[in-house]
């Protein structure tokens, strides 16, 4: 949660800091409600508006109006010191700008994937979730080697199928003991599975989940696949030409 924060704390200096700038090359209104900074105003508008979309919790009206007056401040000296100019920051603006483009399109793709789940998928996979799986993972340096099925590098495994990536978790529920699954890109390398045991755990092993929170689990895990699948295939349309000489 403090990583978190600590991302939410740069984006919202981040923000302060364009709104400063960008604020500095036109005159403000006279409010008798806005909060003043040096000279700086935020309008009385604004203040409501970052109070409803805090992202952290205050105990009151004060501290959140402390904490806003002591960002201003240090957006003030950041901008006074000529941050705001310099090449490195611009280029972390410019990442934080294209990885929310990014997050908010990938987001937005898999609110529109719809997902249908049959009683019948429930089922299989409430039963796989009380399941261990000894499994081997069988590594390729190529495509053509994984199709071909020869040498490749195995890695056994046992493990509860809840603690397998969710990405193996959807491959298992169609795979049948003892037979490989297709070839998938793992990386830079490729992968075939084969389920070599499935033991049924412990009743005191398993995890008690209701059919609406394994129903939520599994449809993300199809909407993550999904979304996944439309991002290869747009990337695969994409025109690109690589640079001749080298970046190092």
């Amino acid at each position: 949660m403090k990583y978190i924060y600590s991302i939410l704390g740069i984006v919202l200096l981040l923000t302060c800091v364009m709104l400063a700038v960008s604020s500095n090359d036109s005159e403000e209104t006279p409010d008798k409600n806005a909060l003043v900074v040096n000279d700086r105003s935020i309008s009385f508008a604004e203040l409501q508006q970052r109070w409803q979309e805090k992202p952290y919790y205050y105990r009151d009206e004060k501290e959140f109006l402390d904490d806003l007056v002591l960002r201003e401040v240090l957006v003030q000296q950041a901008i006074s010191d000529g941050i705001a100019d310099e090449e490195q920051f611009k280029r972390l603006v410019r990442d934080f700008f294209e990885q929310s483009l990014v997050k908010t399109l990938l987001d937005r793709k898999q609110r529109e994937v719809q997902v249908d789940i049959s009683d019948a998928d429930l089922s299989r996979f409430r039963k796989a979730r009380q399941s261990r799986y000894q499994l081997s993972l069988i590594r390729y340096e190529t495509l053509q080697q994984a199709k071909s099925g020869k040498g490749g590098t195995i890695q056994t495994m046992t493990k509860d199928y809840a603690f397998f990536p969710e990405s193996i978790q959807l491959r298992l529920l169609a795979l049948p003991v003892e037979q490989l699954s297709v070839p998938f890109a793992d990386g830079a390398e490729f992968v075939r599975l084969r389920i070599e045991k499935i033991d049924q755990l412990e009743q005191s092993e398993a995890i008690a989940e209701t059919d609406e929170s394994l129903r939520g689990k599994l449809k993300y895990m199809l909407q993550q696949k999904k979304v996944g699948e439309w991002v290869d295939a747009t990337r695969q349309q994409a025109v690109v030409r690589f640079p001749q000489q080298s970046l190092r």
